[in-house]
């Protein structure tokens, strides 16, 4: 049985490498052409505008992003679950989803390498006083929804919400590095994993008083139970 964990996590660290490298191709190629003049620019622009439409439904729903989002990504469905998808597709389909959120109406890049959930939440934060009063700001209530959301659909819900935030405030955010954490949420026992490396993004953030450095937390796959 160890050996099969050990083999089981050495999978799900090469399939959220492939993830995060298969996001940051598609992001590029999606910031590179966005502003051109003709076809190939105006192509673009009506991807993500699509996009944006179906950021919190499952993929495949629209077939129309299909080729531009999914096609080649990592991880084939098992002969059990063709009629769903795999955690890779949801997690860049989802991923891709919240880029083209972030990206409206925005002429500078919404993708930043680097920057982690917890960080940039801890940006907007900093922005938006908390007005009601209390110990908890409304940024940090929905920050800890997402954290503790319990089914995808739950989950890219609460992103949707913050990543709006987000543009509001012009923050950036690494979607490609989201696509892993979002990709390594799903495998069992492993959401934990994601929820530690955002807390300490988070609080990395804070303890940066007066300095924007950037921080890398670990999303290393763990056998410890969720």
């Amino acid at each position: 049985m160890m050996a099969d964990n050990t083999a089981l996590r050495s999978a799900g660290r090469t399939d959220a490498t492939a993830v995060e490298k298969f996001v940051a191709s598609r992001v590029k190629h999606l910031q590179d052409t966005r502003l051109e003049r003709g076809a190939r620019g105006s192509r673009t622009v009506a991807l993500l505008a699509r996009l944006r439409r179906v950021a919190t439904a499952e993929p495949g729903v629209d077939l129309s992003v299909w080729d531009d989002t999914l096609a080649g990504a990592p991880g084939s469905p098992d002969g059990s679950s063709l009629s769903k998808a795999t955690e890779q597709e949801r997690a860049i389909h989802l991923a891709l989803a919240m880029y083209a959120t972030a990206q409206q109406s925005r002429t500078e890049s919404a993708h930043e390498y680097g920057t982690g959930l917890g960080r940039a939440v801890r940006r907007l934060e900093g922005r938006r006083p908390n007005v009601g009063g209390g110990d908890t700001s409304p940024v940090r209530r929905r920050f800890d929804a997402l954290a503790t959301s319990v089914t995808m659909p739950e989950l890219a819900v609460h992103l949707r919400g913050l990543i709006t935030q987000l543009r509001g405030e012009r923050i950036t955010l690494d979607y490609a590095r989201l696509a892993r954490d979002l990709f390594v949420y799903q495998l069992p026992g492993q959401a934990h994993t994601v929820r530690r490396a955002w807390a300490r993004d988070y609080a990395a953030a804070g303890a940066r008083t007066g300095r924007d450095t950037t921080t890398t937390t670990d999303t290393t796959i763990t056998n410890r139970e969720n």
